[in-house]
């Protein structure tokens, strides 16, 4: 896997931005790609669980 190969100083940051992109695809996806009526947003219980899976993906090598 990507996160890796990076240095370990990136590790979380990358972790953290594909989990957040694939939140927002996500998002995207349970709206039917109406992005213009319905913007997709983290919300505050999405930023928790970003750092929660980012960190079980740091404590697992992934």
């Amino acid at each position: 896997p990507l996160p890796e190969r990076v240095a370990p100083e990136l590790r979380h940051q990358l972790r953290l931005t594909w989990l957040g992109g694939m939140t927002i695809l996500e998002k995207i996806e349970a709206v039917r790609y109406d992005v213009f009526l319905n913007r997709p947003k983290l919300t505050r219980m999405d930023f928790l669980r970003l750092y929660l899976r980012a960190r079980r993906g740091a404590s697992l090598g992934v």
